[in-house]
């Protein structure tokens, strides 16, 4: 094969390799945290894995003809709308404030690429051009209704990724944790500016300049290579630690354990930055206030569960204390709800009753090493340290 068709093969066949080792590992990241947005990074991979394998699907099986080109093309239109999309949903909610316009920006991007891949299969509109360059390499190139449909977008969600994740910087209270973010940032520069930019260009020798070869150069190769340079160090980023995954968008102020009288029994702060003084007795009766009122008001007999203020949020679970003959609060304050938390309340919680609930005298000190011990599960339920 020609230096063109190798340097093709070899560009997209390690990109969908290291697309699909990355799905992987977003897996297992996900089968342990179960934070939802983790998924979503693995359906952006899955999505940039079957992109590259089709586009060198003509090339390891031989298989030149039009409908063969023309489905890879529609797929490429329908990945290329799919990875900003998804992304810009994973950007907003790792933000954790879901604007609608940039939902509107994301469903719009995906839903074009779709429509316009469908009508070019039934021959409504031409999608792409099949270009033979060599011998050697036959591939797709997209018309310019295809380039004007998905590369502002691409470029629209490099500016927001940038800016959403500058904004995350302020809540990174750990130096891995803004290293993180640092490189999340670049590659998501990468993903979204520098690699759409090359794609331009390339559309700009095919169709404009009728330079294939450089065309070819410039966004199957080039192109393509910077965008999974950036996927991989903004997936790695994200990855490494479960510290950044649960970083956004559940921002945690602190974690209390009290009595229902009002005595504390242990009390996490998240983030060491924000220095909360949290009155404890204050707190406590306000939430027995709340649960007798509803009680009063409404016959309502379970404890209240959560309360919500305009900029914060407080998640409860109880449990009750058999040998004290008493019962336990569990008071997670956050600035922002999820199902996340909910769940790593309430796991953090039953677990604490197994661990350490025969050991709980209220009124009495616990040791140091049983209060180190429950920072532990703490830090392992709410996702910042493996177990």
């Amino acid at each position: 094969m020609t230096l063109l068709a190798d340097a093709f093969l070899i560009s997209h066949s390690l990109n969908a390799l290291i697309a699909l080792w990355l799905v992987i590992v977003t897996l297992r990241l996900y089968n342990y945290s179960k934070i939802w947005l983790v998924l979503l990074i693995s359906t952006l991979m899955a999505s940039w894995t079957i992109t590259n394998f089709l586009l060198i699907f003509p090339l390891l099986f031989d298989s030149t003809s039009e409908n063969t080109i023309e489905a890879i093309a529609s797929w490429n239109i329908i990945g290329s709308a799919l990875v900003p999309g998804i992304f810009i949903i994973f950007i907003d909610s790792f933000e954790g404030k879901i604007d609608p316009k940039k939902v509107g920006v994301a469903t719009a991007t995906i839903g074009a690429g779709i429509s316009i891949s469908l009508a070019g299969l039934l021959g409504t509109i031409d999608i792409s051009s099949t270009i033979i360059i060599v011998t050697d390499l036959t591939t797709m190139r997209w018309s310019p209704l295809s380039s004007l449909a998905i590369f502002p977008t691409v470029l629209l969600c490099g500016y927001w990724t940038q800016t959403e994740l500058k904004k995350s910087q302020e809540f990174a209270y750990d130096p891995k944790q803004l290293t993180q973010i640092k490189y999340m940032r670049l590659g998501g520069f990468l993903m979204f500016i520098v690699g759409p930019i090359f794609g331009i260009l390339g559309v700009v020798y095919v169709d404009g300049l009728n330079e294939d070869v450089i065309g070819t150069w410039l966004s199957e190769i080039i192109g393509y290579t910077i965008v999974s340079i950036g996927i991989i160090m903004l997936t790695v980023a994200y990855t490494r630690s479960n510290a950044i995954a649960f970083l956004q968008p559940q921002r945690i102020n602190s974690l209390l354990v009290i009595s229902e009288n009002g005595v504390p029994i242990h009390q996490y702060q998240f983030n060491p930055r924000l220095k909360m003084q949290t009155e404890i007795p204050l707190i406590s009766g306000a939430i027995s206030a709340i649960t007798a009122i509803m009680g009063e008001a409404f016959n309502v007999s379970s404890n209240v569960r959560n309360i919500q203020f305009q900029d914060k949020e407080i998640l409860l679970e109880f449990h009750e204390l058999d040998h004290e003959n008493e019962n336990l609060a569990f008071i997670l304050i956050t600035e922002s709800n999820s199902k996340f938390l909910k769940d790593a309340l309430y796991n953090f919680s039953t677990q604490f009753m197994k661990d350490f609930g025969p050991q709980i005298h209220v009124g009495t000190n616990l040791s140091n090493t049983v209060l180190n011990s429950i920072d532990k599960l703490i830090r392992v339920k709410f996702g910042y340290e493996a177990l």
